[in-house]
């Protein structure tokens, strides 16, 4: 697990999160010594902004693609963003989701 869900989980706020974080994006590094994207905290960067950019749409389809590989944190956070976009944002972070799972 990596450190940035174990601090989300641990009950600290996502602005606590924020400034304990490193900027950019989060890769870990595989059993095979290749990086490996960390889908969860790619969704935590846009829904804080922490890359830069403040995105719920690009957040919401990392935590999807979190979820569909069994993190069931990132579930629950696509949820709470989905209340907050509209069903056309909605079906575009899915179809963005999609389309990055049929290249990867």
């Amino acid at each position: 697990m990596a450190q940035g869900q174990q601090i989300l989980r641990s009950g600290q706020s996502s602005t606590e999160v924020i400034q304990g974080a490193t900027m950019g994006m989060v890769q870990q590094i595989n059993a095979a010594g290749e990086p490996e994207l960390n889908f969860f905290e790619m969704g935590v960067n846009y829904a804080c902004g922490r890359a830069g950019t403040f995105d719920l749409v690009e957040a919401h389809k990392w935590f999807n693609i979190a979820a569909l590989r069994g993190d069931t944190e990132a579930a629950r956070r696509r949820q709470e963003i989905a209340a907050e976009l509209s069903a056309a944002e909605i079906a575009a972070a899915q179809r963005r989701a999609r389309e990055w799972l049929s290249i990867h």
